[in-house]
């Protein structure tokens, strides 16, 4: 059975939001990053991908 609609916006608007943190990630450690940096990216990226702890997709047959 085919997912909704609903559930799919959902799950790409997630994806993008975890996509758009990693690019979040990957600018602000490009130069030298203090460990308070390395802390803040973490949590910013893991908030995001948190996100998508949950989601479950199964193929269709």
């Amino acid at each position: 059975m085919p997912i909704s609609v609903d559930l799919w916006r959902s799950l790409q608007d997630r994806l993008y939001q975890l996509t758009a943190s990693l690019e979040d990630v990957d600018q602000d450690l490009a130069g030298p990053a203090s460990t308070s940096a390395y802390r803040e990216a973490f949590q910013h990226l893991y908030a995001a991908a948190n996100q998508l702890r949950d989601a479950e997709i199964e193929p269709s047959r």
